[in-house]
């Protein structure tokens, strides 16, 4: 693949994104890449509004198996804040969370969740407290179910 992007990490990724913000809507996309960290397709999932998107989980994880035919190449997930907050929401946490399970049922790698506007991202693989946050959401959540 000739003059195919490489994404080694959050500030790479940063680079493809950056076009999408729009400070009038939230944006949910995802980047699939190779084995090699090869950008192999980028898909614009859902256009929201300034306060949210919406998506289907099936439409999502089609996507991501019909870019990576053969199961071996990875997905990084991506939405912008339009309030240039970069600190994940609730409803931001539960997505993730889904998407970490479905990822894991459809065997689907995902490398990464990003949060973006024009001038920072985010990244949850490099940020221990929004996963311990995100942990501390689900078990206490867990809790209240098991009362």
């Amino acid at each position: 693949m000739k003059n195919t992007k490489i994404i080694k990490n959050k500030k790479d990724a940063y680079k493809k994104l950056k076009k999408y913000f729009n400070k009038d809507s939230e944006v949910f996309l995802s980047l699939h890449l190779d084995d090699n960290n090869r950008l192999v397709n980028e898909k614009l999932i859902s256009i929201g509004n300034l306060y949210g998107f919406t998506f289907k989980f099936s439409h999502l994880f089609d996507t991501c198996l019909k870019c990576n035919k053969d199961n071996k190449g990875k997905v990084i997930f991506a939405h912008t804040h339009t309030n240039n907050v970069l600190s994940p929401s609730e409803s931001d946490l539960e997505t993730l969370y889904v998407i970490k399970q479905m990822g894991i049922r459809y065997r689907v790698n995902i490398v990464d969740y990003l949060i973006f506007n024009d001038k920072k991202i985010r990244s949850y693989k490099d940020d221990e407290m929004w996963q311990m946050r995100g942990r501390m959401q689900r078990e206490s959540k867990w809790f209240i179910f098991l009362l």
